[in-house]
């Protein structure tokens, strides 16, 4: 029989040699997953391709014309993304309208046929010029989205007025001339004829309809033209109404109206008035207020189912239904 000494001398053999089996097992999948990762790295690598001052095109019946030109291109076919420094070119509508861009850097997806766009982006097309922080454009879609720090400027030379937004967010659909704001939404209406006042507008979101000529806004609405500024949840401009008999804006719910009125030859005053609807008839200068309408004049509170506020007058014309009268 075995002493224990023999015991203990057979006993640390075994676990000496099962231990070096072992860790030699554990080096070999080691080297295995070494060699998979620089596997992966070398076929990742050997899929791009680099190139200075590149063009890149994409044409055929069945695809949107696309055109990037850009000062660095790195071209990765696994991915199938182009990686870009100074990116500029030229993308078209179905209706082959061209929509310009260019930016500090980005890259193109292939596949989904987006192109990324960031730092100092600028877009343009026919209708609008963009400049913002970032961009996507989604060919199949054809919609802008931008962010950050985003300006847009629209032109409408029929109607011989330019449209300038400020705000956090914009989807713009150029085949559609359609543009959603979205965030700190602030801008202005210019007209090009020098004598006619500028509207400056705010609120948390805004649609411009540009075929329709008429924007729609909502939450903390604030319309301003030279004196007057008007206040609500809610409203519209019909922008091509402007020298028209016929309202120019609308507003709706919790309507407030601060009015600096200038009367010839007499001292200025604020007037206040309170409604739950208005209409702005710019041609006429003068403002509708309906809906539980209330005026604020001097010492004087006036109500009435309609009542209309003229510019830079005193006189203040009351329907009460059942008689009308004017106050001056």
């Amino acid at each position: 029989m075995l002493n224990w000494r023999q015991n203990a001398t057979l006993s640390a053999f075994f676990i000496i040699c099962f231990g070096v089996i072992f860790f030699s097992a554990t080096l070999n999948m080691d080297d295995d997953r070494f060699s998979n990762n620089m596997d992966d790295s070398a076929d990742s690598l050997a899929s791009e391709s680099y190139f200075k001052r590149a063009d890149y095109y994409l044409v055929g019946k069945d695809k949107s014309n696309f055109h990037l030109f850009s000062d660095e291109l790195i071209h990765n076919q696994s991915l199938r993304q182009l990686i870009l420094t100074g990116p500029n070119g030229v993308v078209f509508s179905r209706t082959g309208e061209p929509i310009y861009y260019s930016s500090e850097s980005g890259f193109y997806d292939v596949a989904r046929k987006f192109l990324h766009l960031n730092r100092s982006v600028v877009v343009r097309s026919r209708t609008a010029t963009i400049h913002s922080d970032s961009l996507k454009y989604d060919d199949e879609n054809k919609l802008v989205s931008a962010k950050g720090d985003v300006f847009s400027k629209t032109q409408n030379y029929d109607q011989f007025y330019e449209v300038r937004i400020n705000s956090d967010e914009l989807d713009y659909f150029p085949e559609r001339e359609l543009m959603n704001y979205r965030g700190s939404v602030d801008g202005k209406i210019e007209r090009k004829r020098l004598y006619e006042a500028p509207v400056f507008l705010k609120a948390d979101k805004m649609t411009f309809k540009m075929i329709e000529k008429m924007a729609t806004l909502d939450g903390n609405v604030s319309i301003k033209k030279q004196g007057v500024t008007a206040l609500s949840r809610s409203g519209e401009i019909f922008l091509e109404n402007y020298n028209k008999k016929l309202k120019y804006f609308a507003l709706y719910d919790d309507v407030i109206v601060k009015e600096l009125v200038k009367p010839p030859g007499k001292k200025s005053f604020e007037r206040k008035s309170y409604s739950e609807k208005l209409e702005g008839h710019n041609s006429e200068g003068k403002i509708v207020l309906l809906g539980y309408p209330k005026v604020y004049q001097h010492s004087d509170v006036l109500k009435g189912n309609i009542i209309i506020l003229r510019e830079n007058s005193e006189t203040i014309e009351v329907d009460d239904a059942n008689t009308n009268f004017k106050l001056r």
